[in-house]
C-alpha cells in the first residue's frame, strides 16, 4: 500500500477486483479452471524473508494472528473465490489460527500449505504431520487439502507421506528447486520448476463436491498434452511390465518405448522415479546395461531429463574418443550439446556430470582432447557459463568489437583465437548478432566468409561457424543438426534422439516450423520416409506432432527384444500385456492442455542424478 500509495479502500477493491476479474475471464473463456484466493503468512508483511523461518511465531499468539489476517479474509471471502489457498505458512500456531479464522465464514473452503526447512519440518521446526493433523482437527468441513509449498522439490515426497495418514487430499506446489539465502535476500536456483499435488488414497474429497458443483478445471502447462494420468495406476502397470520382462530374464526395449510415449516428459520423469521409489526397479540403470542400440539411446533419452540426456551423450563422445572407438574430431558435436544450454543450464550440466561420473567435465575434455588445444580452450569457455544474458544491443559496442574480430582475424597476420573464443562465449545472443551485422557492413564479406579464410583447422572453421549459425537462428541451427542426423548411414539416432526429445518441452515447435522452411516438406513426414524402425518412427512423430495422426497398431503387444539379451526366454513367455486406461482415441498424448479433472493431481519430485 506505501508503496503504490494506496488507500486502505483503494487497497480492498484491487483485491475484492482481482477475483471479480479472474472469474470473467474464465467466464468469458468458458474456460474450466478455479479461482483461489491467496492469503500468505504474516512474515511475509516483513519483507525480511522471515516467511521462510517463522521467526516471529514465538513473540505473537493465537489472537493476534486472527485479528492480523482477517481484513485480508473478510475480502476474499466476499468477492467468493472458489477457494482461499492459506500459502507458506512456516508454523504449526499460525496455520492454527487461520484454521481458527475460517470458521468466522462457514461458506468458504480453503486449503492450507506449509513452508519448510527440510523433509520433516516446518520452516519453525515442528513435525508436518502433527502441524497439518492440528489443522484439520480446527476445522474439519473447511480445510478441505493440506500441503506444502515454496519448498525444494526433492523434499516433496518425504513431506506428503509423513502426512499420509490425514484424510484430506493433499497439494504441493514446490519451488524452482531455490535455496534461499536470508543473508543476501536473494535465490539461489538449483531445478527446473515443478508444480506437484498429490492425492490421499483414503479421503472422498470436498473438491469432488465442489466439481460437481462447480465444473472448471484448473490448467497446469507443465503437463502439456496428457489428460488423466494417474501415476500410481501408470507405475504400478509399469512395475508389472518391467517385472515380467525379469522373469523371461531380457528387457523389451520396444515395449519400454512404446509404453512411454504415452507420456509427457514431467510424466515420464515421475513414474521412472516411482518405479524406483515403491517397486525398487532402476530403469535407467536396465536400459544403461543393454548393449548400445537405436533402441537403447531412444529408450534412455525419454527416461531421463533433457540436462542429463546431454550430459551422458556428452561424457559418450569423450569416452569414445579416448578408447579410439571414434575416428573423428568430436568438438563440433561437443559445441553442438552445449549452444542451446543457458548459464543455468550449464551450471546444472556441470554439477549433473560431476554427479554421474565422479570428474569434473573440464578435466575430463583436458584428458581427451589435450589441455592447450584451441577446441579445449572453446570448449571450457562455453562451460564456464558467463554469457550476458539481457536483451538488446547496443550498436556502440558492436562496432567496437566487430573491429576487435576483425584485427584479431582478417587484420592482423595471424588469427587471435583467443579474443575470438572470449567474445562468442560471453557475448549476448542478441549483441553477437548486432556485431555480425555490423562486421559485415564495415568489412564487406560475412563474418562465416572471414572466418572460412581466415582460420586455420577445418574443426576450428567448422565451429565458429556453427556458432554464428546458431547465434542467429537457433532452430534454423537445430532443424539442419536433425537433417544431418538423417542423412547419416546408418541414421545417427543418439544425435536424432538428443534433439527431438531433448527439447520436446522447449522449443521443438519452432525447430519444426523452420525445418519445414528449409526442406520443404515436415519433420514428421521425413521421419516417416526415412526412419525405419517402427518404434522409433512412432515415437518422434507422436512427439513431434503432439500425438496427431498416429496409427496405434499392436498396442499390447510385448516382443522381448532377444537379438540383446544373453539368456533365453523362460517357460511361458507373455505376448499380451493388460493396457493402462486410455482416453477415448486410445492415448493418454493429446492436445487437451486441462492437465487435471481437478484442482488435484500429481507431480513428483524431477532427477537429480
Amino acid at each position: 500500500m506505501k508503496h503504490h500509495q494506496l488507500s486502505h479502500e483503494q487497497a480492498e477493491e484491487i483485491m475484492f477486483n482481482s477475483v471479480k476479474i479472474a472469474q470473467r475471464v474464465i467466464d468469458e473463456e468458458k474456460a474450466q479452471c478455479y479461482v483461489a484466493g491467496s492469503i500468505g503468512p504474516y512474515g511475509a508483511m516483513l519483507c525480511d524473508g522471515s516467511e521462510f523461518n517463522g521467526w516471529y511465531t514465538d513473540s505473537m499468539t493465537i489472537e493476534q494472528f486472527k485479528d492480523w489476517h482477517r481484513p485480508r479474509l473478510a475480502i476474499l471471502a466476499r468477492a467468493e473465490p472458489t477457494f482461499i489457498a492459506f500459502e507458506t505458512i512456516p508454523s504449526k500456531k499460525e496455520a492454527e489460527a487461520l484454521a481458527e479464522l475460517l470458521r468466522e465464514f462457514p461458506n468458504v473452503k480453503a486449503w492450507l500449505s506449509f513452508n519448510c526447512q527440510d523433509s520433516k519440518l516446518t520452516a519453525h521446526g515442528e513435525p508436518i504431520e502433527e502441524a497439518a493433523a492440528s489443522v484439520c482437527l480446527k476445522s474439519p468441513d473447511q480445510i478441505i487439502a493440506v500441503g506444502v509449498n515454496c519448498v525444494h522439490p526433492e523434499t516433496v515426497v518425504p513431506l506428503i507421506k509423513r502426512m499420509n495418514n490425514i484424510d484430506r487430499d493433499f497439494i504441493a506446489y514446490p519451488n524452482a528447486g531455490v535455496i534461499w539465502d536470508a543473508e543476501k535476500q536473494v535465490s539461489h536456483h538449483d531445478m527446473k520448476k515443478a508444480t506437484t499435488l498429490v492425492r490421499s488414497k483414503t479421503y472422498e474429497s470436498d473438491l469432488t463436491k465442489l466439481d460437481k458443483r462447480l465444473p472448471r478445471q484448473a490448467t497446469v502447462s507443465s503437463f502439456g498434452h496428457a489428460s488423466d494420468f494417474d501415476y500410481k495406476r501408470d507405475t504400478k502397470f509399469l512395475s508389472k511390465i518391467v517385472k515380467q520382462c525379469m522373469t523371461a530374464h531380457t528387457l523389451d526395449l520396444n515395449y519400454i518405448l512404446h509404453f512411454l510415449s504415452n507420456y509427457t516428459c514431467e510424466q515420464r520423469i515421475i513414474l521412472v522415479r516411482d518405479l524406483e521409489f515403491e517397486y525398487e526397479y532402476n530403469l535407467i540403470d536396465m536400459v544403461i546395461e543393454r548393449p548400445e542400440s537405436p533402441m537403447r539411446s531412444c529408450t534412455l533419452a525419454m527416461l531421463i531429463e533433457p540436462i542429463e540426456l546431454y550430459v551422458r551423450d556428452f561424457h559418450d563422445l569423450l569416452t569414445h574418443k579416448q578408447l579410439k572407438k571414434t575416428d573423428y574430431d568430436i568438438t563440433k558435436k561437443l559445441v553442438e550439446i552445449l549452444l542451446p544450454l543457458d548459464n543455468d543450464g550449464i551450471k546444472k550440466f556441470k554439477e549433473s556430470y560431476e554427479n554421474l561420473f565422479e570428474s569434473p567435465v573440464q578435466k575430463d575434455i583436458e584428458i581427451v582432447q589435450g589441455s592447450e588445444s584451441i577446441a579445449t580452450n572453446l570448449l571450457k569457455q562455453l562451460l564456464e557459463g558467463k554469457r550476458y544474458e539481457e536483451s538488446g544491443h547496443s550498436a556502440t559496442i558492436a562496432k567496437v568489437i566487430a573491429k576487435k574480430l576483425y584485427e584479431a582475424g582478417e587484420g592482423s597476420p595471424g588469427i587471435d583465437y583467443e579474443t575470438f573464443i572470449k567474445i562468442f562465449t560471453h557475448d549476448a545472443f542478441s549483441q553477437l548478432s548486432a556485431i555480425f551485422d555490423m562486421y559485415e557492413d564495415k568489412y564487406g564479406r560475412p563474418i562465416q566468409v572471414a572466418i572460412e579464410h581466415e582460420f586455420q583447422g577445418k574443426i576450428e572453421i567448422e565451429c565458429f561457424q556453427d556458432m554464428v549459425e546458431y547465434v542467429r537462428l537457433p532452430s534454423g541451427y537445430l532443424a539442419k543438426v536433425i537433417r544431418q542426423a538423417l542423412d547419416k548411414t546408418p541414421i545417427d539416432y543418439v544425435t536424432l534422439s538428443r534433439t527431438i526429445i531433448g527439447h520436446e518441452e522447449k522449443d521443438l515447435r519452432e525447430i519444426g516450423l523452420e525445418y519445414s522452411k528449409i526442406y520443404d516438406e515436415t519433420l514428421d513426414q521425413t521421419i516417416n520416409s526415412r526412419v525405419d524402425i517402427l518404434e522409433i518412427k512412432r515415437l518422434l512423430i507422436l512427439i513431434i506432432t503432439h500425438g496427431h495422426d498416429i496409427t496405434d497398431d499392436n498396442n499390447g503387444q510385448v516382443h522381448f527384444d532377444h537379438s540383446y539379451g544373453n539368456n533365453s526366454t523362460s517357460a511361458g513367455s507373455i505376448t499380451q500385456a493388460a493396457q493402462p486406461p486410455t482416453t477415448t482415441n486410445g492415448m493418454r498424448r493429446n492436445l487437451s492442455h486441462e492437465a487435471f479433472d481437478k484442482v488435484v493431481s500429481v507431480f513428483k519430485t524431477m532427477r537429480t542424478h
